[in-house]
């Protein structure tokens, strides 16, 4: 997945505004949306995290991936979707690096929002 991920923007306006039909306007909106709801996604993922609840965690994974999928921000979908297809196999493996690589996702999309 790193490799991918090196090939992808943090937000993608243009991405973002061919999901939303060409909207350059509607797309920045869709980013600051997902911004505003990215510590509420932050705090379900972490705590199922920390209880070792799979069930939970697939769920807010992919919660975060739906919202980032209409969003522009590719990495962070990415990352999503890795998460939810771990904790849907429950790999606890792969479970910490994939839960830790989200983190880092949803930080950067943070980030990368408060500069535009």
């Amino acid at each position: 997945m790193e490799e991918n991920f090196k090939q992808l923007q943090v937000i993608d306006l243009d991405l973002g505004a061919r999901i939303v039909g060409g909207d350059r306007e509607l797309a920045e909106e869709m980013i600051r949306l997902l911004v505003q709801t990215l510590p509420e996604l932050q705090t379900a993922l972490t705590n199922a995290y920390q209880q070792h609840n799979a069930t939970q965690l697939l769920k807010a994974a992919h919660k975060l991936h739906g919202a980032a999928s209409y969003s522009g921000t590719p990495r962070l979908k990415l990352a999503a979707k890795q998460l939810e297809l771990i904790a849907k196999e429950n790999n606890e493996e792969k479970l910490q690096q994939a839960y830790q690589t989200l983190l880092t996702e949803i930080e950067a999309v943070q980030k990368t929002a408060m500069k535009s």
